[in-house]
């Protein structure tokens, strides 16, 4: 089964080749094992950004390890990947929410204030749509609270449903 190497800082195919390839393979068979590398992964330039997930396929002429191990399966990369992705999104996402209920808050006291209702009144201003925003403003708070909550259910439903996919892959 083909494993997967995620680029830990930016290099070039060359440097890359030149670590993966067993020194203790005939130059024809690192050439084969080289060929195979290339094949497997198409989307490699000559400069490999940081990040980049290379598919290291099965055969003789390729290290199974340089430095870092290579992942033992395919899914152990993508279960990396995926928890990394989620849990910036929720933690993005939660930093964002926080953010905006601490806006609408202080926009809610400031119109509920007295001051506000006394400059309100002077100005002759009705504040019933002031009031009416405010509520709106506290609506949208709840609406928030019930995203972030689905966010958490469907990060966790999709984090147990790679689990599922892991054990039916063995």
């Amino acid at each position: 089964m083909p494993r997967t190497l995620i680029v830990k800082k930016k290099t070039n195919f060359e440097t890359l080749a030149g670590t993966m390839i067993d020194a203790r393979v005939r130059e024809e068979q690192g050439a084969e094992a080289l060929e195979r590398l290339k094949a497997a992964n198409p989307h490699l330039g000559r400069d490999i950004a940081e990040g980049t997930v290379i598919i290291v396929p099965d055969g003789p002429g390729l290290k199974l390890s340089v430095g870092d191990p290579l992942s033992k399966a395919p899914g152990d990369s993508l279960r990396t990947l995926l928890e990394q992705a989620v849990g910036d999104t929720v933690q993005r996402s939660r930093v964002r929410l926080a953010e905006r209920s601490e806006e609408r808050t202080a926009l809610a006291k400031a119109v509920n204030s007295t001051n506000f209702k006394r400059a309100a009144t002077a100005a002759q201003l009705s504040v019933e749509p002031f009031q009416a925003a405010a509520k709106a403003l506290a609506d949208e708070d709840r609406l928030d609270q019930e995203a972030e909550q689905r966010l958490g259910a469907m990060s966790g439903a999709a984090m147990a449903a790679l689990a599922r996919l892991e054990k039916l892959g063995g």
